[in-house]
């Protein structure tokens, strides 16, 4: 039985382990994880369990995290190696992290690039082709077709209501492609909005892919823990996304107060936009001009009124025919013999044609006289009749029929 992959942290903090843990458990991706404080005993380790990962901490107590990298690939070659640094540590490139052997990642990480450098370590694999940038504004939306039109003006008025009613520090309406459509709030840019919408620009796109999934129209409600802010995010249809951002000390207590009139605020942005909130529009064609906004949904909506191919009178001969329960022999374009079963003599009487020559024609003419079809129809009034109190028991007449 192959054995388990082994992976080693290091972080006097234990900041580390906890990502790590937390990404392999929503994974249940089998592994030993060890974990240590210091460059020291995570070089001991290597040493016994000759580990596959190792993943460090950038600032440690007892050594550079470059000279341990040096270190652990001294004793395991191709052990591969994650350094995690903090937001305001300095920056690495790509190509610089080639040179040294190891991805270097910063704070706040971006979850699934950072699943998949650390599932590709442990599994064998180049953790340089698993480093994969966050999709951006473009690769998002692009498949996605344009995005509706927002009445700026009223969704202001939505917003305002909301601020006053959360105390929120700031909020924001985000659209599928990165733009900031409103922000209102006392503290304005109170977050760096570049940064906000590259990272939540994924998770639009999820609610879209996710819609088929759950069933009906989608909707999310997610929040950001943080030591400086926190962030609530609350999908707007298919297309918006509305960010409430609160100080970092009070966002944990206002999640009933966000879920009560942030998804009010929710709903009424929704119904500013109508139907095209939750419709998704084909890329155009080449050359194809882009809709007008109040075309987008009769494109959608129009049904199909190309003219179906004239089906053979032939064709519905046989289809009739084998729906009745007949043998139908067909050769080719040939029009089709229909197989009957010949009648018994026994049950066809043709003596009743001998009796035509009897038949007085002007008889037959009074059967579509309008003084006979008059008379006919005179004879067919019932001889049954109800009174007035019956009438009423049916239903017929009202109670009140004397007071009308």
């Amino acid at each position: 039985m192959p054995s388990l992959p082994r992976l080693i942290t290091v972080d006097p903090s234990g900041n580390v382990s906890r990502i790590v843990r937390a990404a392999i458990d929503v994974s249940d991706y089998l592994c030993r994880q060890i974990d240590v404080p210091t460059g020291e005993e995570a070089l001991e380790e290597m040493k016994l369990t000759s580990s596959d990962l190792l993943i460090s901490a950038l600032n440690l107590e007892d050594i550079r995290a470059f000279d341990l990298a040096d270190q652990a690939r001294q004793i395991k070659e191709d052990v591969a190696i994650i350094i995690l640094a903090d937001e305001d540590d300095p920056e690495m490139d790509l190509p610089s992290q080639r040179e040294h052997g190891f991805v270097y990642l910063q704070r706040p990480l971006e979850i699934q690039q950072f699943s998949n450098v650390l599932f590709a370590g442990m599994g064998g694999r180049d953790i340089f082709n698993a480093l994969k940038p966050p999709p951006t504004s473009a690769e998002a939306s692009t498949s996605f077709g344009p995005v509706p039109t927002m009445d700026v003006n009223k969704a202001g008025q939505i917003i305002d209501r909301l601020v006053s009613e959360l105390l929120a520090m700031s909020v924001l309406l985000i659209d599928r492609k990165g733009e900031v459509l409103l922000e209102r709030g006392p503290s304005a840019n109170y977050v760096d909005q570049s940064a906000l919408t590259s990272a939540l620009l994924p998770s639009m796109g999820v609610v879209i892919n996710m819609r088929d999934i759950v069933g009906g129209e989608a909707s999310t409600l997610h929040f950001y823990d943080g030591d400086n802010r926190d962030v609530y995010t609350l999908s707007v249809g298919l297309h918006h996304m509305l960010c409430i951002v609160f100080d970092g000390e009070k966002g944990q207590r206002e999640f009933g107060a966000v879920n009560r009139y942030g998804r009010r605020a929710m709903m009424d942005l929704i119904a500013l936009l109508g139907a095209e909130a939750f419709f998704i529009q084909p890329p155009l064609l080449d050359n194809e001009p882009e809709p007008e906004p109040n075309e987008r949904l009769v494109r959608r909506t129009k049904r199909d009124t190309t003219t179906a191919q004239a089906v053979p009178l032939e064709e519905q001969t046989l289809t009739l025919a084998r729906a009745e329960g007949f043998d139908v022999e067909s050769k080719g374009n040939d029009l089709a013999r229909l197989e009957f079963e010949p009648i018994p003599e026994e049950a066809f009487d043709a003596s009743f044609l001998d009796q035509m020559d009897k038949l007085d024609l002007n008889q037959a003419e009074q059967l579509f006289s309008l003084d006979s079809l008059e008379s006919a129809a005179s004879g067919l009034r019932s001889q049954s009749t109800i009174d007035e109190e019956q009438a009423i028991r049916l239903g017929i007449l009202g109670k009140d029929l004397d007071d009308a």
